[in-house]
């Protein structure tokens, strides 16, 4: 994340007054108090004219940045909002105020993220804010959504993602934000569809190719995830989670061969992934090699107790090896853990 500087001229927001008989006199009572740092008595005033004279832009413009000096964000959003819709002629001025306050917050949102000891419900406020001030600046919300997500609220972090993508249908950081999430929570024909967006935009994005692979795979679409996780290992081979999605793929078809080699190259990578020596394990079995299996599977009951999985599979190999004890407690095990 980095940070915006955005500078606010001392004079911007008063200026210089005009003549008495051009604008009402709560008006200018309002820009007397601020000039002498009063902003409750120079609020009091603006209400005042802005019931007197409701479609006065400057009058907005003067309540947005009392509403700013308060802390109340979304009042200060539309006062701006209203002030906009008075015409072009304070545009520069509305989208300075506007600029001024969201660096403000985003900034103060980032220091929050990223300092020694991170406060996230700190940086999720700030950047909650700068959402509210400009809702059409895409890496508030970005963050918003990494706020929510760390402090485990994975929902909140989905709307902000999606308001995001709605702010900026071609923002890849945003898509591939909102995909990941989708598929952690099973949304996976959605997932897809963000996905497919993402190759076509970022098509090196290996991440993307990978969850794409994930995606379908999920939806048995066996022939795209296969296509989706062989681009993932053209463009980074090393990436064990792509072998990995491709033995699962070529499981599902009945190729255990392949679907061993697959799990090997991902194990290979990476050594501590107890869900691809599983499937190995698996993969074994079905090629009528207990043998293969059997030391990985008594591996991963030592180093994963209350996986009920590795206890049902050692429980019928030791049974094929008419080791009745063993595997009797074995199924024992399986049992109270869950397993049927």
């Amino acid at each position: 994340m980095c940070r915006c500087r955005v500078s606010l001229a001392a004079g911007l927001l008063v200026g210089a007054l005009l003549a008495v008989g051009c604008q009402s006199t709560a008006l200018t009572s309002a820009k007397l108090y601020l000039q002498q740092d009063q902003p409750e008595r120079a609020k009091q005033q603006l209400l005042l004219a802005a019931q007197n004279t409701p479609d006065d832009p400057e009058v907005h413009l003067l309540l947005g940045r009392v509403y700013a000096m308060e802390g109340d964000w979304r009042a200060m959003a539309a006062a701006l909002d209203r002030a906009a819709a008075g015409g072009p002629k304070l545009a520069g001025e509305i989208e300075q105020i506007r600029r001024y306050f969201w660096a403000q917050q985003y900034n103060a949102g980032v220091a929050a993220a990223t300092a020694a000891e991170p406060d996230y419900a700190r940086a999720r406020d700030h950047f909650a804010a700068a959402t509210t001030i400009d809702p059409r600046e895409v890496p508030a919300w970005r963050n918003l959504a990494f706020a929510h997500y760390m402090l485990g609220s994975a929902d909140s972090a989905i709307v902000a993602y999606e308001r995001a993508v709605e702010a900026a249908p071609q923002d890849t950081l945003a898509l591939g934000g909102l995909a990941k999430l989708l598929v952690q929570q099973g949304r996976y024909e959605a997932a897809r569809g963000l996905l497919q967006q993402l190759v076509e935009l970022s098509p090196d994005d290996v991440g993307a190719w990978v969850n794409l692979g994930i995606a379908s795979a999920q939806l048995d679409d066996d022939q795209a995830a296969e296509a989706a996780f062989r681009q993932a290992l053209s463009l980074a081979p090393g990436r064990p989670e792509a072998h990995y999605g491709l033995g699962n793929v070529y499981w599902q078809r009945g190729r255990y061969e392949d679907a061993k080699r697959a799990y090997e190259k991902s194990i290979e990578i990476d050594p501590a992934d107890v869900n691809a020596r599983y499937n190995l394990a698996l993969a074994h079995v079905q090629l009528g090699d207990d043998a293969g299996a059997q030391p990985i599977l008594e591996k991963l009951s030592v180093e994963t107790p209350d996986n009920c999985r590795v206890w049902q599979a050692l429980s019928r190999i030791y049974a094929r090896q008419d080791r009745l004890r063993l595997a009797t407690a074995a199924e024992a095990k399986a049992k109270e853990l869950g397993c049927e």
